[in-house]
């Protein structure tokens, strides 16, 4: 190995360490944001506070759905978003596919279909939503 390549290895494998520690930091920083959110969160339902301003920020509530897709019914999934035109869902990434359902319950529960609804675990559940006051 010449010179020029061990330094340019130490300088790489120096910014894969930092890289690492970060995400490891990052980590913990969003286990303990989650944590506080949850205890805001009772706190503005115990107190029927709908936002809180404070620093330039406006933080409020908000429903959002988790989509997981059962991993052992996969093929079957597949099978019944080409079955309903979904043509474009094949991979069926979660990301995606929560937006199509998100669109069903807009028209009401009833219009997601029973096999796609099958196949799907629909979590819907509460985040903190941060703006710029």
């Amino acid at each position: 190995m010449t010179e020029r390549q061990s330094g340019i290895l130490a300088e790489f494998l120096e910014v894969d360490r930092t890289i690492k520690k970060q995400e490891a930091e990052i980590k913990e920083q969003k286990a303990t944001r989650s944590n506080l959110e949850k205890l805001l969160l009772q706190e503005m339902d115990g107190a029927k506070i709908e936002r809180l301003t404070s620093q330039g920020r406006t933080v409020f509530p908000r429903e959002v759905l988790g989509v997981t897709i059962d991993q052992e019914r996969r093929e079957q999934l597949l099978e019944a978003v080409k079955a309903h035109g979904l043509d474009h869902l094949v991979t069926v990434q979660p990301a995606r596919l929560k937006t199509v359902i998100q669109e069903w319950l807009a028209d009401g529960d009833e219009s997601i279909p029973q096999e796609i609804r099958d196949c799907v675990r629909l979590f819907p559940h509460r985040r903190l939503t941060v703006r710029s006051s």
